[in-house]
C-alpha cells in the first residue's frame, strides 16, 4: 500500500485537491443556500454540525499537509511548524467557537479568530509561494472578488467563503504536486 501512494503521490494530490476538497465545497454551498448565509451558519445547524466539523477538520489537515511540503521547500522547518501550529490553532479556534446572538463575547472571539486565520493564511501563501508569480496574481484576484462580494453583501458571504476555499485548494494542491 505505501508503495502504491508513493508511485501515485502526485495524482493523488491532484485529485484530493483539485476534484474531492472543491467537490466538498460545492456541497456546503448547495446545503447553506447561495450566497446569503456563510459557514457559520453550517457549523451552528443542528443538523449539519457534527458532519461540518468533522470535514472541516479533515479539510485543515489537508491544507497543513500541503503547506508543510510547500514550505520545506521554501523556508526553514522550524518555521513551517510554527506557522502552521498558529494557523491550525486559529482555525480550529474558530470552528469550535459558535457564532450565536446569544453571546457577544463569545461571537466576537469567533470573528477574531477567523480574520485572524484569514490573514495568516495569506502571509503564509504570500510566503511559501513567493517565486510563483502567476499563483500570486491569481490568488490575489480571488482575494479580491471574495472581498468585493462581501463587501456588496454586506457580510461575508458563503459564496465567497467557498471560491476562496475552493481557489486555495487548488493552488496548494498545484504547488504541492510539483515538488
Amino acid at each position: 500500500m505505501h508503495e502504491f501512494f508513493q508511485q501515485h503521490e502526485k495524482a493523488l494530490i491532484l485529485i484530493t485537491g483539485c476534484l474531492i476538497i472543491p467537490a466538498l465545497f460545492l456541497i456546503c454551498l448547495l446545503i447553506i443556500g447561495m450566497p446569503y448565509t456563510n459557514i457559520t451558519g453550517l457549523l451552528d445547524d443542528p443538523v449539519w454540525c457534527m458532519p461540518a466539523h468533522i470535514l472541516f477538520l479533515l479539510m485543515l489537515g489537508w491544507l497543513c499537509f500541503c503547506l508543510y511540503r510547500i514550505g520545506m521547500r521554501t523556508v526553514q522547518q522550524e518555521l513551517v511548524l510554527y506557522d502552521l501550529g498558529v494557523l491550525a490553532l486559529l482555525i480550529v479556534i474558530a470552528l469550535f467557537l459558535p457564532y450565536r446572538d446569544t453571546s457577544q463575547l463569545i461571537s466576537s472571539l469567533h470573528i477574531v479568530a477567523a480574520y485572524s486565520a484569514f490573514i495568516w493564511m495569506n502571509i503564509l501563501f504570500w510566503r511559501y509561494a513567493g517565486n510563483e508569480r502567476k499563483m500570486r496574481n491569481i490568488y490575489l484576484l480571488v482575494v479580491l472578488f471574495c472581498f468585493l462580494h462581501s463587501l456588496t453583501y454586506g457580510a461575508v458571504t458563503g459564496l465567497s467563503e467557498i471560491v476562496y476555499g475552493i481557489a486555495v485548494s487548488v493552488m496548494i494542491s498545484l504547488l504541492c504536486a510539483r515538488g
